[in-house]
């Protein structure tokens, strides 16, 4: 589409002495992380501004004293390009329609022109950079020539993954992983790390991302209606009593046993079915990775060992991955990730985390998608957890460090 003319660069980006980054605040999660970043970037001269479709993210970063603003439905048709609304997790679960997804790209891209006329705006920061609201968003950027930095879990230590360009497959470092070549740890380093991997994994049975789901979001009770009375869009609209229903089904689904498998085996490590991940940057959805898995299992003539991810939200796909497994004889179990993958003939994933920590203890892979991590060598994978992620957690409390600040100021600040 043809972009509006009448929006100049040198109003969106004020003077050189001047700047603003702008995050895009999709949850509860995201403001808790971006306010830990705030303080350090505000030091360093930036004007912090947070774009949110949540009204309770807007209401307690306000009351925080962050500036945050909210879409509103695009007052007519707006000028903007294309931005793969198809390509994205909400339309993909069928949760938006094409039509609905554009009806929020209109609504975001209007809110950063009027940011822009406000603020002398250089970057915009994004939490995966995958879904509807941040697709509009990394386009707007690269239409005025914005810098991006997108942010994600690191997933293979409690530390944060941020690039340029995107996340997971998406990235310039899964583009160009010989970046990782130029920080490369020495080898007593490598070592000392393998190990401590091996003992952290033993003692870690559920990621932090796992750990909330059996509470109900409260906040939806605020949320839900501001969204219908401020006729604020939402990229992925939930209603209090689905998410109870939702929540129900959580509780009443029998998990998986912890059974520790005996004698040989392929691990199968399937990945959360709205992940990403798996929507985007895969051919195949987890019920055909298990027949792929199960048919490598009867070639080396060993069973099929599979773990459902411990995020895993959906009951309907965790009874349909029971009744394969019962009905295969595969076993299916929430047995400790580390041993399940020390004990494992071979490992096998989409493009989980999973497989990026059995490469890094040395064991065969086979990835089934499209993955960051995929040509990475066992130095770049040490380098990659040891130097290149940052070292702030994001399920922490602290505030980011200078060293942190530091890094994330180099991929946004513009070059001389």
């Amino acid at each position: 589409m043809r972009m509006n003319s009448d929006f100049s660069l040198k109003r969106a980006c004020g003077s050189d002495s001047e700047k603003a980054i702008v995050f895009y605040v999709p949850s509860l999660f995201c403001l808790r992380l971006f306010q830990r970043m705030a303080p350090g970037l505000q030091a360093r001269g930036w004007v912090v501004v947070f774009l949110t479709h949540r009204f309770s993210v807007w209401l307690r970063a306000r009351l925080a004293g962050i500036r945050c603003y909210l879409p509103r439905p695009a007052n007519g048709p707006v000028a903007r390009p294309y931005c793969s609304p198809e390509k994205t997790a909400a339309v993909k679960l069928g949760r938006l329609s094409i039509a609905a997804a554009e009806r929020v790209q209109d609504a975001v891209w209007q809110a950063l022109m009027e940011i822009c006329e406000r603020f002398p705006v250089k970057a915009i920061g994004l939490w995966n950079g995958l879904h509807v609201e941040s697709r509009a968003a990394s386009a707007f950027a690269g239409a005025y020539t914005l810098r991006t930095i997108f942010f994600e879990l690191g997933n293979i230590e409690p530390k944060l993954f941020v690039d340029s360009e995107g996340v997971n497959a998406a990235s310039l470092l899964a583009r160009r992983p010989q970046i990782l070549d130029s920080i490369l740890p020495a080898p007593d380093e490598i070592s000392a790390w393998r190990a401590r991997l091996v003992e952290r994994s033993a003692h870690d049975t559920n990621p932090p991302q796992a750990k909330g789901l059996a509470k109900i979001n409260f906040w939806l009770f605020l949320d839900r209606p501001a969204a219908l009375l401020l006729r604020i869009p939402q990229p992925s609209p939930v209603s209090f009593a689905r998410a109870v229903r939702r929540k129900l089904r959580f509780w009443l689904f029998s998990k998986p046993r912890s059974v520790k498998p005996l004698g040989r085996y392929v691990f199968l490590a399937l990945q959360s079915s709205t992940d990403t991940n798996v929507l985007l940057f895969s051919q195949h959805d987890n019920l055909s990775a298990i027949a792929i898995a199960a048919k490598r299992a009867e070639e080396l003539g060993v069973r099929l060992v599979v773990k459902p991810h411990p995020a895993e939200r959906q009951s309907d796909f965790l009874s349909a991955v029971s009744n394969i497994c019962a009905s295969e004889n595969h076993l299916l179990t929430s047995w400790n990730t580390a041993e399940l993958i020390s004990g494992a003939e071979e490992i096998i994933v989409i493009n989980s985390s999973v497989g990026l920590e059995a490469k890094a203890l040395g064991k065969p892979v086979t990835i089934l998608g499209d993955s960051l991590y995929g040509a990475f060598s066992p130095q770049q994978i040490a380098a990659y957890a040891l130097n290149h992620l940052l070292d702030f957690d994001p399920f922490g409390t602290a505030l980011a460090s200078p060293i942190v600040i530091e890094r994330i100021s180099a991929l946004i600040e513009p070059t001389p």
